[in-house]
């Protein structure tokens, strides 16, 4: 299984907690990889579930377009 952990574009990597949650996950055979929401390259369809943690610039970013 491989999941996301949501987070945006200052804080691009893993925090410390998610980074806890993900060696736990990992030690369950579940693989974890940060990805910024707003990122148009991050291919949302690999991911068997996506965990949004932290999104902390969705409000200025209202009109945007991610259905894709």
């Amino acid at each position: 299984m491989h999941i996301c952990f949501v987070t945006y574009s200052k804080e691009k990597n893993l925090t410390a907690d998610d980074s806890a949650a993900a060696a736990w996950l990992k030690a369950a055979g579940i693989s974890v990889t940060p990805a910024c929401w707003d990122d148009e390259n991050v291919n949302w369809k690999i991911f068997d579930a996506v965990i949004i943690r932290s999104t902390w610039n969705y409000y200025l970013k209202i009109n945007i377009n991610v259905s894709s």
